[in-house]
């Protein structure tokens, strides 16, 4: 299961609307993650850079973003189960629909806001 779970971690980064190349986005994947496997590793993690984001200007923006990942993981269907190959060969937003995977808005909020505070948090994330 945890070779299952990190093979597929990039796959959920685009099911999702998570960027992998952003720390956010990997912040609020791994509380997605922990919604998705009851993983204590994937809680760590999301409290973890949630706490060392609450002393920025923009930390409620974060609690809101990674909170909005780990609700999104509850909601969706479990996605370990997923055959890839299908999954491959349907468009991302029925593969979205079917999964109930929710667009992320509060992410793309905290990423309005982010991109316009300079943060320590982001540097060092």
């Amino acid at each position: 299961m945890g070779r299952r779970s990190r093979d597929l971690h990039d796959i959920w980064h685009v099911l999702t609307g998570y960027p992998a190349d952003d720390p956010l986005g990997e912040l609020c994947l791994v509380a997605f993650s922990f919604a998705q496997s009851k993983g204590l590793g994937w809680a760590f993690i999301a409290v973890i850079g949630t706490l060392k984001s609450l002393t920025e200007p923009h930390g409620r923006d974060v609690v809101r973003a990674v909170w909005e990942g780990y609700r999104h993981g509850r909601r969706a269907q479990w996605l370990p189960k997923e055959d890839i190959e299908t999954l491959f060969a349907e468009p991302l937003e029925v593969a979205r629909a079917r999964l109930g995977i929710l667009r992320p808005a509060a992410y793309e909020r905290a990423q309005r806001t982010l991109s316009a505070v300079p943060s320590s948090w982001l540097a060092s994330a």
